[in-house]
């Protein structure tokens, strides 16, 4: 009797072993099939907001033609907020199938143009560089919150590293007093590199310079850009209708040798005008169309360096596409032309 209880205990463990087998096996299955699903259904949805981003660029490219192409007299003549490309960017696009997108297009004119600072030559530009150069260097170290409570940029740092600059993209190769370059870059100040002696691609480029750290290189790069690589004549300064207010207050202006940056009150006169909706025009004339100097009451013999900018060939296209939970992003930087053949000059893929 004690051996058949024992035999039936054996059997029921050995159930119980497999009910709990095959229940693990289900679960196992089943938890698999499930985040197969789930991986399916987010490929799937990642594949098409890829698809969706991309078209995002090729819709601001589109966008871009067409402003040249068959935009009216103010379009065509500057670029403002008026334009269709600044049009696209203000809203998202919703799509069926819980899809969003969003296109974000800037011209370079949003930010002042460091290769401008030579002209197509290679040389600087007389005095007149070097000098914005060190307004601009001063009052970023002055302003930017990175520099709060900093004595790292002096006036003699900041005419070093304008100096320094200003090497590293001109033609010559010889320092501002005359040294060779190589020698006194490379031998005295110990720079990883000797000067590029060209425009530059990227900012990053400049990293070798001297005297210029990582902050303050990185805060470049809130102010200045490299688009155009070789800017036309005349250009290259900031667009009074799309610079954001700190690359506005980098408008260096006066007469003679008396030059000085926006104060913030000339900044928000100009902000205020875009904000009534004028548009800053090289000639004024149809409406909307205001000046630079009427806005702010200042004589028209003024100059400014770099040159005011109001039309673009280059710009920086962004574009963020949503389907479900997930998200796919393609940047692109678009060199336009006459509006018929316009050139990719970056292109990345990624968030």
């Amino acid at each position: 009797m004690t051996r058949a209880r024992d035999e039936d205990g054996v059997v029921l463990l050995l159930v119980l072993v497999l009910v709990v087998v095959a229940i693990s096996t289900a679960y196992a299955l089943a938890k698999t099939s499930v985040i197969e699903a789930i991986s399916t259904r987010q490929y799937g949805q990642y594949a098409r907001a890829t698809l969706l981003a991309r078209s995002g660029i090729a819709l601001a490219v589109r966008t871009l033609q067409d402003d040249v192409l068959e935009g009216d007299p103010i379009t065509q003549q500057v670029e403002s907020e008026l334009d269709a490309w600044a049009l696209l960017s203000k809203q998202e696009i919703e799509l069926p199938g819980e899809a969003v997108l969003h296109v974000t297009v800037r011209d370079t004119g949003g930010r002042l143009n460091l290769n401008a600072l030579v002209d197509a030559k290679g040389a600087r530009i007389g005095e007149s560089s070097k000098e914005f150069l060190k307004a601009a260097l001063a009052h970023i170290a002055e302003t930017a919150p990175a520099f709060k409570g900093s004595s790292a940029y002096g006036d003699e740092d900041v005419d070093e590293l304008a100096d320094a600059l200003l090497d590293w993209l001109d033609k010559d190769e010889e320092t501002r007093v005359g040294t060779p370059e190589e020698e006194y870059y490379v031998g005295i100040k110990k720079a990883a590199s000797a000067p590029l002696d060209r425009p530059v691609f990227s900012l990053d480029e400049l990293a070798a310079v001297p005297g210029l750290d990582a902050l303050m290189l990185e805060s470049l790069k809130a102010y200045f850009t490299t688009y155009p690589m070789f800017p036309a004549p005349g250009s290259g300064g900031a667009n009074l209708n799309t610079a954001p207010p700190h690359v506005l207050g980098m408008i260096y202006h006066g007469l003679g040798k008396e030059f000085e940056l926006l104060d913030s009150r000339d900044v928000f006169s100009l902000l205020r005008a875009r904000q009534e909706g004028r548009v800053f025009c090289p000639a004024e004339g149809a409406e909307p169309c205001t000046g630079f100097y009427r806005t702010l009451g200042i004589a028209e013999g003024e100059e400014v360096f770099p040159p005011l900018s109001y039309t673009s060939r280059v710009f920086r296209i962004d574009s963020e596409a949503r389907v479900g939970e997930t998200r796919a992003c393609v940047s692109s930087v678009v060199d336009r032309g006459d509006g018929a053949e316009p050139t990719t000059l970056y292109y990345r893929l990624g968030c």
